[in-house]
């Protein structure tokens, strides 16, 4: 067995998020696995975080819309999910909440812009109604251009494979060891069914054996190329999401998401041990987590939500101003205990300041 990844040292609670495989669900593509509990991390019945109200009542999205008569509503990826957190009131969302208006996260963990859209229109009727969506988004998305064992489909999108999820969750079992057996023998169930069932999942498998366990590292030329590709499909989800305002007269908020490597935070000793151990495994990190990439991407994404009246800010700018004294970072997106308070904190500051053009 190899030597355990520094993140479970610094952070012991990381098992917990390594043991919760993503299932798949028809239309919002995927989601936790319902009914998974642990002392960190606990999943209701329809995939998605435990979350709370500010009595401390658990909201049951079964029962929320008769419950509140508004909502905040969250929606993103793993680093809005709150994956590296020690605890369900840890989460973003929990920060986000007023006495009346209760934040409702639906983030899922790999979620790409176009699954986040997916996830609210196929679970809005369950929601109070929102007052404000805030949707903390972007690394997924240029990620998938590192990808190519990703499930792409033409000119119609991307998302994180079956095939991902599973080498991911089997790695993690053998890094940190102590993975509960009833979790493990759960996925790996699901996962051999789901694999004598499904066709294209055995080919899939066949072509993985074929080619050897580690894909090659993609050129730049190549992940410059599958960012052309997924440009446009941001700006299509942007363009939807401008058309819900419009709409609904909802206030929308694009956030970019904070990522090392975007922010020019230097890093803490905890961190630099972590991302540094994470390069090592995943070569394809240096490729989009740089300055470079940060750049083209506000500019796709602030444009466009410029031309769709959408407010947009970026939390990069804001985590810009902190030290190599705080670790904010368990890895290259998902933030700490402390570092999701500093972005609460900075969510409610950068909003103010956030550039949106008026109808």
């Amino acid at each position: 067995m190899s030597s355990p990844h520094p993140r479970y040292v610094h952070f012991p609670w990381q098992a917990d998020y390594s043991a919760q495989p993503n299932l798949y669900s028809p239309y919002a593509v995927s989601v936790g696995q319902p009914g998974y509990h642990s002392k960190s991390l606990n999943i209701d019945s329809l995939g998605f975080r435990y979350q709370y109200d500010l009595s401390g009542r658990l909201i049951d999205l079964k029962t929320a819309r008769a419950m509140y008569n508004e909502c905040t509503l969250l929606l993103g990826n793993s680093s809005a999910f709150g994956v590296s957190l020690t605890g369900d009131r840890k989460s973003l969302g929990h920060f986000l909440g007023s006495e009346d208006s209760p934040c409702i996260n639906l983030s899922v963990r790999g979620a790409t812009m176009q699954q986040e859209l997916a996830v609210y229109l196929t679970h809005k009727h369950l929601l109070p109604p929102p007052k404000k969506i805030i949707i903390l988004t972007g690394v997924c998305d240029i990620s998938l251009a590192t990808q190519p064992e990703d499930l792409w489909s033409g000119e119609t999108g991307g998302m994180h494979s079956v095939e991902t999820f599973y080498k991911q969750h089997c790695y993690r079992a053998e890094v940190i060891g102590g993975v509960p057996e009833k979790a493990k023998r759960a996925f790996l169930d699901w996962a051999e069914d789901r694999y004598h069932r499904t066709k294209w999942l055995q080919r899939v498998f066949e072509r993985r054996v074929q080619k050897g366990e580690d894909a090659s590292l993609i050129s730049p030329v190549e992940f410059n190329k599958n960012l052309d590709r997924i440009f446009p499909l941001m700006r299509n989800v942007l363009q939807t999401w401008g058309w819900i305002r419009k709409s609904a007269d909802i206030n929308v908020q694009v956030v970019l998401q904070p990522v090392l490597g975007w922010t020019v935070k230097p890093l803490s000793p905890v961190e630099h041990q972590c991302v540094q151990t994470d390069i090592e495994r995943i070569s394809a990190i240096p490729l989009y987590a740089n300055q470079a990439v940060h750049k083209r991407v506000r500019a796709v994404v602030q444009e466009s939500c410029l031309r769709n009246q959408l407010t947009f800010a970026d939390a990069n700018s804001h985590f810009d101003s902190f030290n190599n004294a705080e670790t904010l970072f368990s890895d290259i997106c998902h933030l700490t205990d402390h570092g999701t308070k500093r972005l609460a904190v900075c969510l409610s500051q950068c909003i103010d300041d956030a550039s949106v053009v008026s109808s």
